[in-house]
């Protein structure tokens, strides 16, 4: 799949320089690389397919376990500064990306997918991150290849805003495999979610 970040990267920056963007056009960029890289056919994704565990919930994207291939399932996150300045606050929406990954976590409808979590920020959520009083920045700048395990002792040393927009109990290993700067101060971030059994 590192053929498919690569090419995913490249067209998110010239998105990002010339185009504006949304998540959801951050989601289709994404598969625009998977189809160009990979074998896998467009009638394979499924966008908002119904979480098997969590009512009312959706997956951004599945594409189902084959016989030939791991199935993949992804969630999109895309926090940018909006127009009028009323963003939510900065704990509320990094609860948020953590609910994203819970998400992840409880799709048990597929034991052979692999979970990624695609995350892009602009300056004002990366500099929030990025900060060490907000205990973040071990998510944040988690390097390549390396591991951060997040679990109840990790998330109950964050504030109460940032537990409550959660929605679950997480427990899970976070593995980094995406990291690189983009055009007009975004940061993109790829994780794969490996959930940890709960004794």
């Amino acid at each position: 799949m590192k053929e498919v970040l690569e090419e995913f990267s490249t067209l998110l920056k010239e998105r990002l320089s010339k185009t504006y963007t949304t998540e959801d056009s951050v989601r289709y960029t994404f598969f625009a690389a998977l189809l160009k890289r990979t074998n896998i056919a467009p009638h394979e994704i499924i966008f908002e397919y119904p979480h098997p565990k969590i009512p009312g919930a959706e997956v951004d994207s599945y594409i189902p376990s084959s016989s030939e291939r791991k199935g993949l399932v992804l969630e999109f996150k895309y926090d940018r500064q909006i127009p009028s300045g009323r963003n939510a606050p900065r704990p509320q929406k990094a609860g948020k990306l953590f609910n994203d990954i819970y998400r992840l976590t409880q799709f048990h409808a597929d034991p052979n997918s692999t979970l990624w979590f695609v995350y892009l920020t602009d300056s004002e959520m990366a500099s929030y991150l990025k900060n060490e009083r907000n205990g973040l920045t071990d998510f944040f700048e988690l390097p390549l290849g390396a591991v951060l395990r997040v679990d109840k002792e990790y998330i109950s040393s964050k504030s109460n805003t940032f537990q409550g927009a959660i929605g679950g109990f997480l427990s899970a290993k976070i593995k980094c495999v995406w990291n690189e700067k983009m055009p007009k101060q975004h940061e993109v971030r790829v994780y794969e979610i490996l959930p940890l059994s709960i004794a």
